[in-house]
């Protein structure tokens, strides 16, 4: 086989990864963030909950993300439809967006670590500092700068008559690849996340010699193994990503080496942004294989929640006969409330 022919081979491989890998990661993100987000604000243990806020934000942002930017990114290196190449509107919303949404998912990670961290310091004044109100002024300073952030992006990112969006700001251009990637969408909030959820594990493990109630100890326990699996799992994602970005501006490689440049521009670039978007999309699975009451209060919300007052619905608009008996005396019925740990 010809150098032209396996290159065009590895090409195409890319393109299939990026469209049916991404179509999946892009369904069931979807799903998974749409629970999740239905199962922390049902429950009413979660309420008031400052780390609970954080996932929540997070799984919004991560809809976001995965709605408007992944699809276009699948447009993009799956199917070779770049809109951003042809409307000079699209590609200054596309460059501000990408920024914004990318970010906000990864450092509302860092908020809920380094919350989890407040809540379970052995230090009672650090614990009364984990409140509601710190959980909502982190969350929207935090949006409010990375919005400032991205307004660059607006104004530099330009579409002139060579039909390829990008900055062509010298400076901007240097900071956009040499600092933004490999810094403030890696290293940094790896570092934040990794560091502030093991530091809350560890804090943890000294909960059993504490006077706290056994409900409040259970539940540090659950969010501390959900933020600690979140923190790994994003480490684990990004930095591929990251790497690839570093290695892309550290290698020349000739034009005719036609392989090569597609393990580089396309292999590689396909596996690490396919990566890089499960971030976004494995959350709710993240938390519901690493914590086995999690599961058992998402089984709780699907049933007592949905699935009962749908049964009890259709019996109605059948005209179930059943529906008129009168349940046994000591079984609860599915309006009944039940408050999980």
């Amino acid at each position: 086989m010809s150098s032209s022919a396996t290159a065009q081979l590895i090409v195409t491989i890319s393109q299939y990864i990026m469209i049916d890998v991404g179509f999946f990661v892009l369904f069931m993100g979807m799903i998974g963030n749409t629970i999740s987000i239905v199962v922390l604000h049902k429950l009413r243990l979660f309420r008031g909950n400052p780390s609970v806020f954080y996932f929540t934000i997070e799984s919004i942002g991560n809809l976001a993300q995965l709605l408007i930017n992944y699809p276009t990114r699948i447009m993009m290196d799956g199917f070779t439809i770049d809109y951003t190449n042809i409307s000079v509107v699209w590609c200054k919303i596309r460059a501000f967006l990408a920024p914004v949404l990318t970010l906000i998912s990864i450092y509302t990670v860092c908020c809920a670590s380094f919350d989890q961290y407040l809540s379970t310091h052995h230090q009672t004044y650090l614990r009364q500092k984990c409140t509601l109100s710190l959980a909502k002024y982190l969350t929207f300073t935090t949006i409010f700068f990375i919005i400032l952030h991205g307004i660059p992006f607006i104004i530099l990112f330009d579409l002139p008559s060579l039909m390829v969006c990008t900055t062509y700001n010298t400076i901007f251009s240097r900071y956009y690849s040499s600092v933004y990637y490999p810094v403030v969408q890696g290293a940094l909030p790896m570092i934040i996340a990794s560091s502030f959820s093991l530091l809350a594990f560890l804090n943890v493990r000294r909960v059993i010699r504490q006077r706290i109630r056994i409900v409040r100890r259970r539940l540090d326990r659950q969010l501390t193994a959900m933020v600690l699996a979140r923190a790994t799992c994003l480490v684990a994602l990004i930095l591929p990503y990251t790497l690839y970005r570093i290695y892309i501006l550290n290698i020349t490689v000739n034009q005719d080496q036609q392989v090569l440049l597609a393990i580089n521009n396309n292999l590689f670039q396909s596996v690490t942004i396919t990566l890089f978007y499960v971030n976004y999309a494995a959350n709710f699975y993240i938390f519901m294989g690493t914590s086995s009451r999690y599961r058992h209060q998402v089984k709780h919300v699907i049933v007592k929640k949905f699935w009962l007052p749908f049964k009890h619905w259709l019996c109605v608009q059948l005209k179930c006969a059943n529906e008129h008996r009168v349940a046994p005396e000591g079984t609860p019925s599915y309006e009944s409330s039940i408050e999980l740990e």
